[in-house]
């Protein structure tokens, strides 16, 4: 009885300590979450000029990143955020935004397909000849999070690769 009450309780501890790492994890900081307005992407785009400068949080997949001397721009398909503030699928995409961002971002690093999450003031509606999915909806940085890329696991068959081989490759790949 006793080693079973050891047992529950690691396991326990365990549930307890990796729940509370993902849920400390902090992808926009508090301050600018605090400050930001909690409003859907279609009320930004109807009701641009009501939250002109003011915060928001958007998530969703990049098209692509150029950079201009002193200045990159991120064109991202928007879609809505799930789980808090991690990009939901494609399919739910509702259009787009334009981050400006004072600086250089490296596009091998925000590169097209990469998700991310970004806090930006609202500066407007892209103009109808930008390459982004309409409507677009333009923001100046205040905070970029770069989603991990996680490849997808290859599905092999078991008389190729045996039973480790495939575990290894699920976990570590």
């Amino acid at each position: 009885m006793n080693i079973m009450r050891t047992l529950s309780f690691t396991i326990l501890i365990v549930v307890l300590a990796t729940s509370w790492s993902c849920a400390s994890r902090e992808i926009i900081s508090k301050e600018i979450k605090a400050e930001s307005e909690r409003v859907s992407f279609k009320t930004l785009v109807r009701d641009t000029d009501r939250y002109m400068g003011k915060t928001v949080v958007l998530g969703g997949y990049i098209i692509e990143t150029k950079n201009f001397p002193g200045k990159s721009t991120m064109t991202v398909l928007q879609t809505p955020l799930v789980g808090g503030e991690e990009p939901g699928s494609k399919d739910l995409a509702n259009g787009g935004f334009i981050l400006s961002y004072d600086g250089h971002l490296e596009p091998e690093v925000y590169e097209k397909g990469r998700r991310t999450t970004v806090a930006g003031k609202v500066a407007g509606l892209a103009d109808k000849g930008a390459n982004c999915p309409s409507p677009c909806l333009q923001l100046e940085y205040r905070q970029i999070y770069l989603w991990p890329m996680y490849e997808s696991p290859s599905y092999l068959s078991y008389e190729e690769y045996g039973e480790a081989a495939l575990y290894e490759r699920w976990i570590y790949h």
